[in-house]
């Protein structure tokens, strides 16, 4: 209801092209804050819901995100394809079981036969053979010692 003496003042309306402005300013500025040194945009999006391309500086692939996720930082930053094919991540069964065992064992054998049962051979230098699945190694899960000779299966006796 409109009273007299009092006046209404309505707020001018934003164009359409204000607002583009906005969003390409927001994601201009969300982009090069958490993403520019992992990512190149291609293009700069006019909407929030617009779908724009980015190509990993690393390995070059492209990955397809909306905008939005990008300005609400939604968006975990990490290349697919990089996450995937980093060799880093996929280290060799026999190199990880050398970084747990201690230096008076050795890894004799590590069969590849059966998916279902894989066992894993360790060899005490008191010449004493340990059979143990690999998973049950890495978890750390059999004895604690050689039941032979008493030596530490484990790097400092974890």
């Amino acid at each position: 209801m409109f009273y007299p003496g009092k006046v209404l003042k309505l707020a001018p309306a934003d164009s359409r092209e204000d607002k583009r402005k906005m969003v390409r300013e927001s994601f201009q500025y969300h982009f090069r804050k958490k993403y520019a040194k992992s990512f190149v945009v291609s293009s700069i999006p006019s909407t929030i819901n617009e779908k724009v391309d980015l190509k990993c500086k690393q390995c070059g692939q492209v990955t397809i995100r909306r905008a939005e996720s990008i300005v609400k930082g939604t968006f975990s930053g990490n290349c697919a394809y990089c996450c995937l094919h980093d060799s880093k991540k996929t280290e060799n069964p026999r190199k990880k079981l050398k970084n747990i065992l201690s230096k008076n064992f050795i890894v004799d054998y590590l069969s590849s036969g059966d998916q279902r049962i894989k066992q894993t051979i360790i060899k005490c230098k008191c010449g004493y053979h340990l059979a143990a699945s690999y998973n049950r190694i890495i978890n750390k899960s059999i004895r604690q010692q050689c039941p032979k000779c008493g030596r530490d299966v484990f790097k400092n006796g974890k």
